[in-house]
């Protein structure tokens, strides 16, 4: 069967198979033509390639298709030209993230003030995330950033985020429970967090990154750092109760903190950690001693 080109459709010849023309209609549309006297022979060259002569080889109604389907030249120049906009309208919020995330420790723009396109911008990327619509390659840079993909403000990351921001200041997270970061109640968190007896693996693993000792009271956490940079210096575990600590931390008692713990320990009011961790007070050196140990010297 031969097909004429008649413009925008395919003419097909009077009393042509309706089976053959079902099967032809996938290639493209075919009207049954009116003109009886037509000279469907002389018209064959001019649908040569309108269907297919052999397996694999493309119609020129898909190939017109496909044409439609990239649009033309003005239309992909307008897509590409949007795409260079949205990409570098990104890279631009990725630097206000990078500068926030400097200057706070965490990502977790509030939303008011000056933080306020940052804010959205994130909310806008943490649903994209949540879509699954997220390039992965902005996915592994937000999360370098710290970023909080919980939107839920009680959400155990977003504690832990404000955690590592202090502790990246005080190398340490013996908090008080009333102390806040950037309005977030990060004590009282801590507190919770030292209550605790289902933390996952990966939480508890999270915070010993931060500090080994973050179970134990603050109070006596602070002491007993205190008293580890006191001896590091060169102090000593014997001497004068009232002896003064390290020479930048001259309110520190080391002797009057040592014969306390002595006290409670008899008392039965020391957990095991923290008797561990006295007991390893004596394994400290000073700082200038360890050097010259490791350098051959007598000490």
């Amino acid at each position: 069967m031969s097909l004429v080109d008649a413009g925008p459709n395919l003419l097909a010849p009077p009393g042509s198979s309706p089976a053959l023309l079902l099967q032809c209609a996938e290639h493209c549309r075919l009207v049954p033509s009116m003109d009886l006297g037509h000279d469907w022979l002389a018209d064959q060259s001019r649908v040569a390639g309108a269907l297919p002569d052999r397996p694999g080889q493309r119609t020129a109604a898909k190939v017109s298709s496909r044409r439609s389907r990239r649009g033309s030249p003005a239309s992909r120049r307008q897509r590409r030209r949007a795409q260079d906009t949205g990409r570098r309208e990104w890279e631009r919020m990725y630097a206000v993230a990078v500068a926030f995330a400097a200057e706070h420790g965490h990502l977790d723009a509030t939303g008011t003030g000056t933080d306020r396109e940052l804010a959205h911008w994130l909310a806008h990327q943490r649903h994209l995330h949540g879509e699954a619509q997220l390039r992965p390659i902005r996915t592994s840079r937000l999360a370098e950033l710290g970023m909080i993909w919980d939107d839920d403000p009680n959400a155990w990351e977003r504690g832990l985020a404000y955690a590592r921001a202090f502790a990246t200041r005080t190398g340490h997270l013996a908090i008080p429970v009333a102390q806040t970061l950037d309005g977030y109640p990060l004590g009282a968190w801590m507190a919770a967090q030292r209550r605790a007896n289902k933390l996952t693996k990966h939480q508890q693993k999270a915070l010993d990154a931060l500090d080994p000792l973050w179970r134990l009271e603050p109070g006596w956490n602070r002491s007993y750092r205190r008293m580890t940079a006191y001896l590091a210096a060169g102090g000593t575990l014997t001497g004068p109760a009232n002896r003064t600590g390290h020479p930048t931390d001259s309110c520190f008692r080391p002797g009057v903190w040592l014969r306390s713990q002595t006290q409670r320990a008899c008392d039965r009011k020391l957990n095991r950690q923290q008797i561990e961790l006295l007991n390893a007070l004596s394994t400290i050196r000073p700082a200038w001693a360890a050097a010259g140990a490791s350098s051959g010297m007598t000490v």
